[in-house]
């Protein structure tokens, strides 16, 4: 009998202490999912940057936010349900901009925004010293990275066949129409007029001549102080029905700036061009075999994977970011980055590298203007967080729908890391834009601000 109450009383403690450890567990995760919740907030986005920055325009106020001027502390901000103003860092109204409704693509001085009419591009400081505002209805527009006209284009309804191209200055004046595709050349003055299954050509805006037309199957590729760069394709045998095949191949040559051949005839595969012209990767072939390499504008080999060890001749060159190259190995397992200072290289006779990392390592692609680049990870990838070629070459790539808040950030982690390529902060941000002057506009949870690094 005593034996039988003894077994009785242990069930019970057990079940009592079971039901403490079930209680305790039930307690940690609200506590955590609360935790959770809290950090997702103004005041816990605050407190989980306090580290490493500081909060100038606080999160979940505005519904849009872009730094268009971290010296002079200038903001693009679009009020929630409302219409979009420049303001100071303190909040201050600079620039009421109604009746635009979105902020898109802001380069330098020049900014994307839509109304109920379409898109229309500004140039904001000539607009706060009283320049004109004209409101047009493109459905598409090209802001360069430099100069002083943009491309609008407009569709017939309800399709995506372009009805007129036109090249636009700052204050709404048409310089150049077409019923084709327009694309601006990297130095200011040119347009290439894109005829579908016809040469493109290359016009002079002022004038509105035709200075040079490409032979067939060739494309404008560049322009530099000095050069233009043409790209000539080799297609597979016509399909049966007229079209063209696959392209098989391709090479490039160059053209001085009265169109005259230079650089002795060269012809090469070009890869990246840095935003320069200085600088650009090539495809260099001798006796059939194919090595990567960085020419320079006067078309000298700076240097290439030729002389390398044969355990590291798959090496290839990618992108240039100002005067650096990212390279690229495959070691069978994962992809082996590392970054080379072109001018050091230039010096030294040789590419001198230094190591970025490998598979979960940080992947730098873009200048630290200001001692800090944007870094990045695709949610759904365990591999390489990265930075693009240049924020700007993201948006001009097809990447930026205009809302890419909700359609092209959403798929990253977004961080930053500093000129030692160390993280500054975790990939913590849902969305972010690179920073000016140590400005930064940032998202947690779709709640945009603006921090200042410390």
């Amino acid at each position: 009998m005593k034996e039988r109450e003894k077994r009785k009383n242990s069930r019970y403690i057990t079940g009592a202490l079971l039901g403490l450890v079930i209680l305790a567990v039930l307690g940690y995760g609200l506590t955590g999912f609360i935790e959770t919740k809290r950090l997702k907030t103004p005041e816990g986005i605050e407190k989980r940057i306090t580290g490493f920055a500081q909060v100038v325009i606080p999160f979940g106020k505005y519904q849009q936010v872009r730094v268009l001027d971290g010296e002079k502390g200038i903001a693009a901000v679009k009020e929630k349900d409302g219409f979009v103003k420049l303001i100071d860092f303190k909040e201050n109204l600079l620039l009421d901009l109604k009746p635009f409704i979105s902020i898109g693509f802001c380069q330098g001085r020049y900014m994307a925004l839509m109304s109920s009419k379409g898109w229309s591009a500004i140039d904001y400081e000539d607009a706060l010293n009283g320049g004109k505002i004209q409101q047009t209805d493109f459905n598409e527009i090209d802001i360069p990275s430099e100069g002083r006209y943009y491309v609008g284009k407009k569709y017939y309804k309800k399709t995506t066949d372009l009805s007129s191209c036109r090249v636009m200055d700052y204050r709404g004046n048409v310089i150049y129409e077409s019923p084709y595709n327009l694309k601006l050349t990297s130095k200011d003055g040119y347009a290439v007029v894109c005829p579908e299954n016809k040469p493109e050509k290359i016009v002079e805006l002022k004038s509105g001549k035709t200075v040079f037309t490409m032979g067939e199957n060739e494309n404008y590729r560049y322009d530099t102080d000095n050069l233009w760069i043409i790209e000539k394709r080799i297609y597979e045998q016509p399909a049966e029905d007229g079209e063209k095949g696959e392209i098989t191949d391709y090479y490039c040559y160059f053209l001085d700036r009265d169109f005259r051949p230079a650089l002795g005839g060269k012809k090469i595969k070009v890869g990246d061009i840095s935003a320069d012209g200085r600088y650009m990767t090539v495809s260099v072939s001798e006796n059939g075999t194919s090595f990567s390499g960085v020419m320079n504008e006067d078309g000298k080999i700076i240097f290439s994977e030729k002389e390398r060890k044969a355990e590291e001749k798959d090496r290839s060159y990618r992108e240039i970011i100002g005067n650096t190259v990212i390279a690229q190995r495959w070691d069978g397992k994962d992809y082996a980055l590392s970054y080379i200072d072109i001018g050091e290289a230039e010096k030294a006779g040789k590419p001198i590298s230094y190591s970025i990392g490998k598979g979960t390592a940080d992947f730098c692609m873009m200048d630290f203007e200001d001692g800090i680049a944007l870094v990045n990870r695709e949610k759904d990838l365990s591999g390489t967080s990265f930075l693009f070629p240049s924020f700007n070459y993201a948006m001009s790539s097809g990447w930026y729908d205009g809302n890419y808040e909700n359609h092209w950030m959403e798929k990253f982690e977004w961080g930053f890391v500093g000129k030692d390529r160390k993280r500054i902060c975790d990939l913590m941000f849902s969305g972010a834009f690179p920073s000016d002057n140590r400005y930064a506009a940032v998202s947690v949870s779709d709640m945009w601000g603006v921090i200042k690094f410390k």
